[in-house]
């Protein structure tokens, strides 16, 4: 608290259960008042006060928005999510591993006749389509993972699930969770909010099969790009005459067998 008095100004605190005083002389007090307000009358200090509101103000009200964003984001972000995020890790894997398939095998420098030709891409089309096989079945399977692993999750949440054994397949884990059991066959029916709770997850499990499907077309449309984009380079890459020439050997050589066939 402050004293004043003709002689001066008293401050007295106290700190700790310790108490101070600082005695200032009248006039000098005068003197720091009248500086304070003078340079209070400065544009920067004047607008201050209003500025540090302000800021504190629009910094709590960025805070809440990016709580609110987070909060949004990592119950819709499907890669955040604890059920789909380490399938989808497994499905980006396999897409990479994918995209490095070629839908064609010619090698550079390499003469190739019309029938050793056809028997290497024949042969590259069998060992592309099982790799390809594979890669869907792969997906299958950790798509499927996914969503019966997301439906038990809720049975377990909802406690309608207890004392079952875990679904196989997502068609059967859907009819389990969209099917419940009469009340007079001894099974649980579900609430309102339980049935709500499932059309969100079933919302859930379809945002990630869209999701798992357009990461197929475009690793699909990737590769088709990729291995016509070679094949053009290695035409462009080939000298005008060359192949002119292959392909007339190649009809002369098809028309003398003809010949002898007729003779």
């Amino acid at each position: 608290y402050y004293t004043i008095s003709v002689a001066g100004v008293m401050r007295c605190k106290r700190v700790k259960g310790v108490e101070t005083s600082d005695f200032t002389p009248l006039a000098q007090w005068e003197a720091e008042r009248a500086q304070f307000r003078a340079l209070m009358q400065i544009p920067f200090f004047k607008r201050y006060p209003a500025w540090k509101a302000h800021r504190g103000w629009r910094r709590g009200i960025v805070r809440k928005n990016r709580s609110a964003c987070r909060g949004a984001i990592e119950a819709r972000l499907l890669p955040l999510d604890p059920v789909f995020g380490p399938p989808l890790g497994r499905v980006r894997r396999l897409c990479v591993e994918a995209s490095s398939l070629r839908l064609h095998r010619i090698e550079r420098g390499e003469a190739y006749g019309l029938a050793s030709f056809l028997a290497a891409q024949a042969e590259h089309r069998e060992g592309a389509c099982e790799r390809l096989e594979g890669f869907f079945e792969a997906v299958r399977q950790a798509a499927a993972a996914a969503c019966a692993s997301a439906l038990v999750r809720f049975e377990e949440s909802s406690g309608s699930g207890e004392g079952d054994a875990a679904p196989s397949s997502p068609s059967m884990a859907g009819a389990r969770a969209s099917e419940p059991a009469p009340a007079a066959d001894g099974g649980v029916k579900r609430s309102f909010l339980q049935q709500a709770q499932l059309r969100a997850v079933c919302e859930r499990i379809r945002a990630f099969l869209r999701l798992v499907d357009s990461m197929i077309l475009a690793t699909a449309h990737g590769l088709i790009m990729s291995s016509l984009s070679e094949l053009r380079a290695l035409f462009e890459d080939t000298p005008k005459g060359h192949l002119s020439g292959a392909a007339a050997e190649a009809s002369g050589a098809g028309a003398a067998e003809t010949v002898g066939g007729g003779e």
